[in-house]
């Protein structure tokens, strides 16, 4: 009974979403061209990729980092193989917790080399059901650039550089750059250089190379 079917590749549908709320005249132009075309819908987050970017999508995954861990208006899911970001901004969605799946629609972007789903609605968010949080998949530092960025990943090595919340590690392939959360003080107070330290993370890339994005001070160990 979902909105939109999810199919084994993709497929369109003709279900749109809603106008939001009072917006510039300019803006209600342009939602209303993006909101006039059909949803994709996909199966799995690895055919996003494929996607031009502006395609309204319809999607599933496993919550990995709920907002408010990465940042206040964003939280990310994943599938067995890949992850995603989901911009939500100032938005009222559910309540999510890391393990809830949801259904999310919405359309395509790209920042920073890093997809993203933006939504137009509270709505167009929906807890399918909940479940156990997702286990991390082991990546080597030297693999990160090649891994499906936006997915859930574990790094070990030696803490080579302390940079404030910006600490490098180095896991015997190559170095990798962690990013901890401003929220959680006490995880970089705790790093220091010559340390080994293993690291849950979000994988994110930006111009200088993969990143890990910290969900909480218990992602560092």
């Amino acid at each position: 009974d979902d909105d939109v079917a999810l199919t084994a590749g993709r497929s369109l549908a003709v279900s749109d979403a809603e106008e939001p709320g009072p917006q510039p005249r300019s803006a209600r132009r342009s939602r209303s061209r993006v909101a006039a075309g059909p949803v994709v819908a996909l199966a799995s987050l690895d055919g996003l990729a494929e996607l031009d970017r502006g395609t309204r999508v319809a999607i599933r995954g496993v919550v990995t980092a709920p907002p408010g861990t990465i940042g206040q208006q964003v939280f990310y899911i994943a599938d067995d193989e890949n992850g995603v970001q989901v911009f939500v901004g100032k938005r009222r969605i559910p309540s999510l917790v890391a393990g809830d799946e949801v259904a999310v629609t919405g359309e395509l972007r790209e920042v920073g080399g890093e997809l993203r789903v933006g939504i137009a609605q509270a709505s167009d968010v929906r807890v399918l059901r909940h479940g156990r949080p997702p286990e991390p998949r082991v990546v080597r530092a030297r693999e990160a650039s090649a891994s499906a960025v936006g997915g859930l990943v574990v790094v070990e090595g030696e803490v080579v550089e302390v940079r404030g919340r910006s600490v490098a590690i180095d896991d015997g392939s190559e170095e990798i750059r962690v990013a901890l959360p401003a929220r959680a003080p006490d995880a970089a107070e705790a790093v220091r250089e010559g340390d080994t330290i293993r690291v849950v993370g979000i994988l994110s890339r930006t111009s200088k190379g993969p990143r890990l994005l910290v969900r909480s001070a218990s992602d560092v160990a």
